[in-house]
């Protein structure tokens, strides 16, 4: 079972009936017709979840002094996998990464891969949790300098100091969509 507890609290009221409002007018989810409209998936929307169909959602461009939080807040383009929204799920109750692979029967670097979609993809993973701000910005220098092809030739660069999952988490960072 799949909890999204949590996901999307720091997002107004208002912008996710924005939200919902442009979900119903593609036609990639439907509502209830029994006097409570309520969003339920259809179709288009399990092709999404499954990944054989994408959307981009416009997000409006405005100053920021006014107050119409779509601006500040970045509505993914592509929904994580199921199996990387599990290891979000485990993350947001607090347990580490070592943990997370021995509860999933996955290999640890399986799961910063995990992490490092989900901070690609604008998902609630704090990236100071993993990598010290002190490191982040000599790994985001050294990505932008060399290039975010190849970890390894980041890694050859920073030394014994820095892990492949340090630099990988902050490449993320940098790629977010």
């Amino acid at each position: 079972l799949l909890s999204t507890y949590g996901i999307g609290k720091d997002i107004k009221a208002e912008d996710w009936k924005k939200l919902g409002r442009f979900l119903l007018q593609k036609g990639l989810v439907s509502a209830t017709e029994d006097g409570y409209a309520v969003l339920k998936l259809n179709k288009y929307s399990w092709e999404i979840l499954r990944n054989l169909r994408t959307v981009s959602i416009p997000v409006a461009k405005t100053a920021k002094h006014q107050h119409l939080p779509l601006t500040d807040v970045q509505v993914p383009h592509q929904i994580p996998t199921p199996t990387i929204m599990v290891t979000l799920r485990l993350y947001q109750q607090g347990l580490s990464v070592e943990a997370i692979a021995q509860e999933r029967n996955f290999k640890v670097t399986t799961i910063y891969n995990h992490l490092s979609e989900l901070i690609a993809l604008n998902q609630p993973v704090d990236l100071d949790s993993f990598v010290s701000p002190q490191k982040q910005p000599v790994i985001k220098a050294a990505l932008l300098e060399i290039g975010m092809t190849s970890l390894k030739p980041i890694k050859d660069y920073l030394g014994d100091n820095y892990t492949y999952s340090e630099i990988q988490l902050v490449r993320a960072w940098l790629q977010r969509r």
